[in-house]
């Protein structure tokens, strides 16, 4: 019964800004969040989209650029003229590709952020959300133009988001359904208070590790452990060593002044 009182307190105390740090916490051997995933997904996409939309707009607009300006130039080849006629055109492709294409990868993101950082503050998902994206992608994108282009823009995204929003939330609790996702949100909280007791778990051991290296450097009075095990070592190595260096001075005294006394007597 204790467990079962537990479980729900647990998840009334966890507020909207405590669910969108777990959305960016590290995740050490595990892959990120799921709507992380999706962000970065629907940005690639939306870039691709856009690039290959761009692309064709771009070549064929150049292809007709190129035929517009040399149909009175004179050409060695018909396969000269064919080779720069789609060497144009695969620049325009370029060119208008990487244009339309980090635009809409710019729009997708700021839209997709918002959406997700939204449903998960608020641990909801519906047409709001979508609404408040689409006012918030459409500002942005016109705030540079003044004041009257952002609020025209903050209206049209808000009245392009609206049909979209009401299309996905539908689709999301037909195909999802509530069920589904209560057990979802259970699981991710769940999987959240795991994450949280192994850092604090790696947390307690490291601690512990260091407490334990303390007391193994700390030098102890009986100069038995640690540190000071080490200090008697070293201090009756260097005593063994200048003890030494004395007497071999000491002896070789002696046989230099033996020597000379031999010398001196046998002149």
């Amino acid at each position: 019964m204790a467990d079962t009182v537990k479980e729900p307190s647990s998840e009334l105390d966890e507020t909207g800004w405590d669910r969108v740090k777990s959305l960016f916490a590290a995740r050490y051997g595990e892959a990120p969040a799921q709507e992380l995933q999706d962000f970065s997904t629907t940005v690639f996409v939306a870039s691709f989209i856009g690039f290959l939309f761009g692309g064709f707009i771009g070549a064929r607009h150049a292809g007709d650029k190129y035929i517009l300006m040399n149909h009175s130039s004179k050409f060695t080849s018909t396969m000269q003229a064919q080779r720069e006629l789609h060497g144009a055109a695969m620049l325009g492709f370029v060119r208008q590709g990487c244009r339309w294409g980090w635009r809409v990868g710019v729009f997708a993101g700021i839209f997709s952020g918002t959406r997700i950082l939204l449903s998960v503050y608020r641990d909801r998902e519906d047409t709001l959300n979508y609404v408040a994206a689409g006012a918030v992608t459409g500002g942005l994108f016109r705030v540079s133009a003044g004041l009257k282009p952002a609020i025209g823009g903050t209206v049209l995204g808000v009245l392009l988001s609206l049909p979209v929003g009401i299309l996905m939330h539908g689709l999301d609790l037909v195909l999802v359904g509530r069920e589904e996702k209560e057990r979802m949100r259970r699981e991710r909280l769940q999987n959240q208070q795991k994450r949280e007791k192994q850092w604090q778990m790696r947390l307690e051991s490291t601690s512990v590790l260091i407490q334990d290296l303390e007391q193994e450097l700390q030098p102890s009075g009986s100069g038995e452990g640690g540190l000071g095990r080490y200090y008697s070592v070293g201090s009756e190595n260097s005593q063994n060593s200048t003890g030494g260096g004395a007497s071999g001075a000491t002896k070789d005294g002696l046989n230099l002044g033996k020597s000379s006394s031999k010398k001196l007597t046998g002149s």
